[in-house]
This record gives structure tokens, C-alpha cells and sequence, in this order.
């Protein structure tokens, strides 16, 4: 059973600098919410279609091990009016997660979207077990993201 949300922010930059904010080694570890650690354990760091990033990510006691595959990558380019990419997890804590980032120009800046498709582990079980709970982390995540994103890049 998998759920799906989406996010969505107006950035007052270019594609090019949310291209390249986003994509960045930098941004991983700025854009994860504290308590969350998060550290890079893999080599390939490029956002290139096929790339593998492999994660250590410590939330409370227990490090996880995160790896995403990387796809459907559309990068920023003068012209472009839109760019982005795919993260899915291969090795994570959840039964299924796919997140896309898109980037998109518009009168003043750019749409920062987010859409996050997740299952969690044990299906109806987990999800009662600790669905809402997952929700509300994904939820937060996303939030501050957008908001470290918005602080960072955003023009007065």
C-alpha cells in the first residue's frame, strides 16, 4: 500500500542555481532536518542517470544505510525550462520510495516540486503501526527542506 505526497515552493532564483543547489554534495547534509545525521559513504556523487548514492543516515540510536538510484535526469541548461531528477531507494528502510525533484520556471523564479511515492515495510501492518508517524517525519522533512532551500537561494 503506497502513499503519496507532494510538495511545492516558489523560489525566487534561477533553474541554474537551484540546479545547482540541489544537486550538490552540500545540500544533502543542509537540507536534512536535525536530529537526522546523514552522512556519504558512497564514491559516486554526480547526479547522472545511473549513479547509485549510498547514505548513512543516523535518526536516533540506529545508523541506517540508504541507497538511491539515480534517474530520468534532466538537467538545467540555458535554455531549459524546466529540469530534474529521480532518486529510488534500492536499500532503505522502506519497502518503496521514489522521489522526484522538479524544477521549474516561472515568472520570478522557479516551482521547487517535490513528489514522494513510499511504502512502508509489512504493508497494512506497518502502516498502522507507524504510518501517521512516517507521514508527520515525511511531512517535517519536506517542510524544512523547502525552507532551507527558500533562505539559501531566494533573492530579496
Amino acid at each position: 500500500m503506497s502513499q503519496s505526497i507532494q510538495f511545492e515552493s516558489f523560489i525566487a532564483c534561477s533553474l541554474q542555481e537551484i540546479w545547482d543547489f540541489h544537486t550538490s554534495v552540500e545540500a544533502l547534509v543542509v537540507l536534512t532536518p536535525p536530529p537526522t545525521q546523514i552522512k556519504i559513504i558512497g564514491q559516486n556523487l554526480e547526479v547522472r542517470d545511473g549513479a547509485l548514492h549510498e547514505l548513512s543516515i543516523k535518526k536516533g540510536p540506529i545508523p541506517l544505510v540508504w541507497n538511491a538510484r539515480i534517474s530520468e535526469v534532466s538537467p538545467a541548461t540555458s535554455s531549459a525550462a524546466r529540469a530534474g531528477f529521480v532518486d529510488t531507494a534500492e536499500k532503505s528502510p522502506f519497502h518503496y520510495w521514489r522521489h522526484q525533484h522538479e524544477f521549474v520556471v516561472v515568472e520570478g523564479g522557479v516551482l521547487l516540486l517535490d513528489w514522494v511515492q513510499y511504502a512502508l515495510p509489512m504493508g497494512k501492518l506497518g502502516n498502522l503501526v507507524a504510518g501517521k508517524f512516517v507521514e508527520k517525519d515525511i511531512i517535517s522533512m519536506f517542510e524544512f527542506r523547502h525552507f532551507v532551500t527558500t533562505e539559501a537561494l531566494s533573492k530579496a
